[in-house]
């Protein structure tokens, strides 16, 4: 059966109940409209939480999942533990400079071997929409996400490797007595699938330079 669309805008409007074509342009490529924010669906469907990292100073322990073979503490963590059976796919990152002077800009850093982390996950993530969900469980109604905000990273001795710079200010960029704001929306670009973990990491430590970071993701069966 083919289906056809109009091209073109339709000359009147429809009521409920009406059945109008597909809207069609003038390349054969379909014509939508979005009723709801992009992410009311998954957000509706308990898909969608967050974690957020308030008013940290930056040190030097930040600067990779590592640091000499000793267990780092990043800005945030997250894994996708092995077995979950969901994508973790990041949706907006928000990082927010208060005060201090940075010498570059935020990495992302890949953790080799998180499943030896033995740290215990942050207290908990929410859920966009107010519930708060455990960090460590396994089941529809809950994140599969296993978070560590500002921790150190026990029993994982693998250095990172820095593969995405997540932004924020330079070494000329000083956020004394202003706040600096830099928002990263991501298209499905940044996918952490079972089995591995992200860290975002310093590129280097600050002069006294405090931030904040709120971060949401999607988590979507395989």
């Amino acid at each position: 059966m083919q289906i056809q669309g109009q091209v073109g805008a339709p000359v009147t409007s429809y009521g409920p109940g009406a059945l109008p074509n597909l809207r069609a342009g003038q390349l054969a490529d379909l014509v939508v409209s979005q009723l709801h924010g992009k992410n009311y669906e998954t957000n509706y469907r308990y898909n969608l939480f967050s974690a957020i990292v308030n008013n940290v100073t930056q040190n030097n322990n930040m600067t990779s999942a590592t640091s000499s073979g000793t267990p780092a503490a990043p800005i945030l963590t997250i894994y996708n533990p092995v077995g979950s059976g969901k994508n973790i796919s990041f949706v907006r990152m928000t990082q927010a400079f208060t005060s201090g002077t940075a010498t570059g800009p935020n990495l992302w850093n890949i953790i080799p071997n998180a499943q030896n982390i033995t740290a215990t996950p942050s207290g908990g993530n929410t859920n966009i929409i107010g519930n708060t969900i455990s960090t460590v469980s396994n089941n529809n109604a809950g994140s599969i996400a296993r978070v560590w905000n500002n921790t150190s990273l026990t029993s994982q001795t693998n250095t990172g490797i820095a593969f995405r710079t997540a932004g924020g200010p330079t070494s000329a960029a000083s956020v004394a007595g202003q706040i600096q704001t830099f928002t990263e929306d991501f298209q499905g670009d940044f996918i952490i699938v079972p089995g591995n973990a992200v860290a975002l990491c310093t590129y280097a430590n600050g002069t006294s330079l405090v931030m904040n970071v709120y971060l949401t993701w999607e988590e979507l069966p395989i």
